[in-house]
């Protein structure tokens, strides 16, 4: 749960401070590869992807 909610914040974060598309295609990367074999927290990247076409 805890982590949940730093990558949510984390990715909010970018958004606010508008970050280029570039930059939030690269926080999604690295958080694919960071996370890649947790199924919940992808899952969670995959959510955030989805309301925002990066």
């Amino acid at each position: 749960m805890k982590h949940k909610l730093a990558l949510i914040e984390a990715f909010d974060d970018c958004l606010r401070r508008n970050v280029s598309k570039e930059q939030l295609r690269d926080f999604i990367d690295r958080a694919r590869r960071y996370w890649n074999g947790d199924v919940e927290m992808l899952g969670v990247v995959e959510g955030l992807v989805e309301g925002v076409r990066v």
